[in-house]
């Protein structure tokens, strides 16, 4: 017989290890809550789409201006058959040099006036000089919902 701490004679002498059914089930049940909420949660919200998309953008202008700076040459942004790619000037003709940003999906795109200068093949979006200045303009993104307008002034600011 063994002495437990309370004082009391006990005659178990096998000590069991492991754990209940019931730990094992409440252990269960909530991993299987944690994934189904990782798994069934929603997907982005349009506007969060939206925002990532402008931030995309935004991101995607200032590197295509920075290689104006860095090449010496023109560089514009442009949106053909609804996609988006910087263009180069060289040697008089226009290259395309780099693609677009991916935005999100169903994020439409539509220049909010035209720009003159750039690449005769689809919508110029902007044109940037090797000097840092760029044409004025903006961009309207949309969704089916919410649209979000972009702007920029001479210096490349973002408004």
């Amino acid at each position: 017989m063994r002495t437990l701490a309370t004082g009391c004679w006990s005659s178990n002498a096998v000590r069991q290890w492991g754990f209940t059914l019931l730990e094992l089930l409440v252990v269960l049940v909530i991993v299987a809550v944690l994934l189904a909420t990782v798994t069934l949660s929603p997907g982005m919200s349009e506007s969060t789409r939206l925002q990532q998309s402008a931030q995309r953008l935004r991101d995607w202008i200032g590197t295509v201006c920075d290689q104006a700076v860095f090449s010496a040459h023109r560089t514009a942004g442009m949106l053909q058959k609804g996609r988006l790619s910087g263009w180069r000037r060289d040697a008089g003709q226009w290259h395309r040099f780099m693609p677009g940003p991916v935005l999100a999906e169903n994020v439409t795109v539509q220049p909010l006036q035209p720009v003159e200068g750039g690449p005769q093949h689809g919508k110029t979006l902007f044109v940037c000089w090797p000097s840092g200045e760029m044409t004025p303009g903006g961009i309207r993104l949309g969704t089916a919902a919410e649209t979000l307008t972009l702007r920029w002034d001479a210096l490349g600011r973002m408004q």
